[in-house]
């Protein structure tokens, strides 16, 4: 076993799984980025408009700004969202072809549904390799410090880090959403208390505004904190299963597999950009953790 999951996901085929699944994640990421920029940014900027055109030429824009943010929070709820969901789900499918391959487990065809298309794979990941990424990212993506492990302990805690690895991710990505949307109001109710609206205008047109950015705030805080809650239990089950006197099965690896593609088919995006800000400090913490086990 020592050497099993380390050649295994170095091999060809799952060094392309890999590579498709993080262009497939890049693509629904894109979409998230589009939908938070029609949504913040735009959100202030009409705002601050409205503010410029009522105090320099008395021309009132308040009908289109609450228009418009109506528009965006029914389209992101009936377009946007659904659309980066199925995204979602098929770079968690094909992730999850990753770990079966490399773990040696079963597709469970009857939880997850049909295997991706190789075209599928083929394509995303010929189109990941054009953007010449670091392969050293790519490579020895479980922890090496693991395989030194029995087969199933070994896979157990290559879950384990996983599921540290994403709960430290989502954890501080929720605590910038929660200030940014903080701030976003602050921005919004300082440009009203200068339009000199009476009591009860201000607040329509301030909840007009803010509506779309709650819309956003409210989905992404209730997707993050529900993974990151489901991540701590899923980890609470390994440490459970690994302490206990009883030999590890193979079923019971299967077992948390199949959660963990729940987790990451239905857990919000976290954007590239924080991502790839993160990421050296938490593939360091990873590494240091998985060298205690």
């Amino acid at each position: 076993m020592e050497n099993t999951i380390l050649t295994r996901q170095n091999e060809q085929a799952n060094i392309d799984r890999l590579c498709a699944q993080k262009q497939i994640y890049i693509n629904a990421k894109k979409l998230f980025m589009f939908q938070i920029i029609i949504t913040v940014p735009v959100t202030v900027i009409l705002a601050l408009l409205k503010l410029i055109l009522m105090l320099t030429f008395k021309i009132d824009i308040s009908s289109y700004v609450v228009v418009y943010g109506i528009a965006i929070a029914l389209s992101d709820l009936a377009l946007i969202t659904p659309l980066i969901g199925d995204t979602k789900k098929n770079g968690a499918k094909v992730q999850e072809l990753f770990d079966c391959s490399v773990f040696a487990l079963g597709w469970n065809s009857l939880f997850v549904g049909k295997k991706p298309p190789q075209e599928i794979i083929n394509k995303n990941s010929r189109k990941f390799l054009k953007s010449k990424p670091d392969m050293a990212k790519i490579y020895n993506w479980y922890p090496v410090e693991l395989v030194k492990h029995e087969d199933n302990k070994a896979i157990l805690l290559c879950q384990k880090t996983n599921l540290n690895y994403d709960s430290s991710l989502r954890n501080s990505y929720l605590k910038r959403v929660v200030m940014v949307g903080l701030g976003t109001l602050l921005i919004l109710v300082l440009f009203g208390l200068l339009e000199d609206y009476s009591v009860k205008n201000f607040f329509i047109q301030l909840g007009a505004s803010f509506l779309p950015v709650f819309v956003l705030a409210l989905k992404i805080f209730i997707e993050q904190n529900k993974t990151i809650k489901s991540s701590e239990e899923l980890d609470g089950s390994i440490t459970s299963l690994l302490e206990q006197e009883n030999a590890l099965t193979q079923i019971q690896v299967r077992n948390i597999q199949d959660r963990i593609y729940i987790n990451r088919k239905d857990g919000g995006l976290v954007p590239e950009f924080f991502y790839q800000l993160k990421r050296k400090s938490l593939e360091e913490d990873m590494h240091d953790n998985a060298s205690r086990f």
